[in-house]
């Protein structure tokens, strides 16, 4: 149950505050072509080490994970425009706590990945979260 709430919160988090005229696709949707010739992102939600945080009779769950947003630039597009972008998914999250407080914002990770075989430019980001909710 915790896991969805922490989907849930983080993706309205990004698709409240998102520019919309990109071209957005969610993982674990159904698969679409996106159109090489222009920017495009994909945004997930990874959960991982999931670890009791407190016992007692009211236990609760600390959830780390990633969220993470690849962005996809056309070959010959430039790395600025990708860095710009990189640049705006950090600042949804920055300082950012879920409405119930249960959701908490770290540190951030830009990497840059080989251009694919035709040529798109790819920039990765990733920010780790933690939840602590109720076991």
């Amino acid at each position: 149950m915790s896991r969805s709430l922490d989907f849930a919160a983080l993706r309205e988090r990004f698709v409240t505050e998102w520019d919309d005229e990109i071209a957005t696709f969610f993982a674990n949707e159904e698969a679409e072509d996106p159109d090489e010739s222009e920017p495009y992102v994909r945004f997930s939600v990874n959960p991982g080490n999931r670890a009791p945080y407190l016992g007692g009779s009211d236990p609760m769950d600390s959830q780390l994970g990633r969220i993470w947003l690849q962005i996809f630039m056309p070959k010959n597009r430039g790395t600025v425009e990708a860095y710009d972008l990189a640049d705006r998914f950090i600042a949804i999250f920055k300082g950012w706590r879920s409405d119930d407080d249960a959701i908490r914002i770290y540190q951030s990770d830009t990497m840059q990945q080989p251009s694919g075989e035709n040529g798109t430019y790819q920039v990765n980001v990733s920010i780790a979260y933690e939840s602590l909710r109720r076991a």
